[in-house]
């Protein structure tokens, strides 16, 4: 129709937390986004668990069909650390009934990339390790890809890792000094910016009511 906004044709690249799935659900129901594709990364949970995690998700969200594969296990030098090892997405949601591609992470992004040049979002919710592994296999990624919107970083605020840092980032900083510095058409969502949008208790409750769907037992939990 007149007026109204383009589809948006997105990657999205998660390390599995809950934020990550919330924002998973939203996608799958949102009017005028297509979801071409998942990959998994290591963050919050290991990335195999990542991967299940979307494809349950996705599941719940009436989604069985979008892509999953799994990415990186661990950073491209640092030492492999989890933010929630104990996996609240998978306990909450269960095992999913289908399984990831056999395609890595870092592939999927590449070949969509050349497939489609120019026509894709890649959206990288978890540390950057996949995205500067595709960068590795196809240098020509930045021009590829339509844009990369990347939450990280904690620009005049204080990180949720160390004082300066913030776990994206923190988790694997070669990667994103990589993805950063590539050249991308890039949007990096800070702390600066996800710290605006609070969670009320309030708000918590009212999404409790309704028990039988995940974001209700989420939000119980």
């Amino acid at each position: 129709m007149a007026g109204e906004p383009d589809m948006h044709h997105v990657i999205v690249d998660t390390d599995g937390g809950l934020d990550d799935a919330l924002a998973l659900s939203y996608l799958a129901r949102r009017p005028r986004v297509d979801l071409v594709a998942v990959g998994s990364v290591h963050g919050n949970v290991p990335a195999a668990a990542a991967a299940n995690n979307s494809l349950r998700i996705l599941e719940l969200s009436g989604d069985t069909t979008t892509p999953v594969s799994v990415g990186a296990e661990a950073p491209l030098n640092q030492p492999l650390h989890l933010g929630h090892p104990e996996d609240p997405v998978g306990a909450l949601a269960g095992p999913p009934t289908r399984s990831p591609n056999a395609e890595s992470a870092s592939e999927q992004i590449v070949r969509l990339a050349r497939q489609q040049p120019k026509a894709l979002t890649l959206l990288a919710l978890g540390p950057l390790t996949n995205v500067a592994l595709a960068l590795l296999t196809e240098p020509d990624l930045p021009r590829l890809l339509g844009r990369i919107v990347i939450m990280g970083g904690a620009f005049a605020v204080t990180g949720n890792r160390t004082p300066d840092a913030e776990s994206n980032i923190w988790h694997d900083p070669e990667a994103a000094d990589a993805v950063l510095s590539a050249g991308f058409d890039c949007t990096v969502v800070p702390l600066d910016i996800t710290r605006q949008a609070v969670a009320t208790r309030e708000w918590l409750a009212a999404l409790a009511t309704n028990p039988t769907h995940l974001w209700g037992q989420a939000a119980a939990a």
